[in-house]
């Protein structure tokens, strides 16, 4: 009773944290619930992520306080972060193939089809056709890692 309630928010030499409690807690004192994700940095290199809460609580039409709810999120949202940045890794890799990869063979099919095939031994003649069988499968597979892009980027 009579305390102040930033005398329990940690100050740790950042200021932010203390400043963005007050806004926060003065939106919610005009009646707005305020739900904010923060890393709260209990040294220079280390903190916990956490769900703040901020509730408006009525007594009839009157405020008479306000709520808050700190949840420790830290596990969910390093898991979260990591899989945001496995799908920048995942979209820059599916770029690479899909960009990178596809010159090359579509220039291995252009030379392929500039070659004099009825010049060549019949055993040249086979191994060309294999040649341009294999590389058509290799652009397939080029043309579904555009394809499994696009739909990462549908489920995003």
């Amino acid at each position: 009773i009579d305390d102040n309630i930033l005398d329990y928010i940690p100050d740790n030499h950042d200021h932010q944290l203390r400043n963005s409690f007050i806004e926060e807690f003065q939106r919610a004192l005009n009646g707005e619930t305020i739900s904010v994700e923060r890393k709260i940095m209990y040294n220079h290199t280390q903190g916990n992520w956490f769900r703040i809460e901020y509730v408006p609580v009525y007594e009839m039409e009157y405020l008479i306080g306000i709520a808050i709810n700190f949840v420790d999120i830290n596990e969910s949202k390093k898991y979260d972060l990591h899989i945001e940045q496995q799908n920048i890794i995942l979209r820059e890799i599916a770029w690479i193939q899909s960009h990178k990869m596809r010159g090359p063979v579509a220039t291995i099919l252009g030379l392929i089809n500039l070659l004099e095939v009825k010049e060549l031994s019949e055993d040249n003649q086979e191994i060309v056709r294999l040649m341009r069988l294999t590389v058509k499968e290799l652009d397939e597979v080029i043309h579904k890692i555009v394809d499994k892009t696009n739909e990462l980027d549908e489920v995003m």
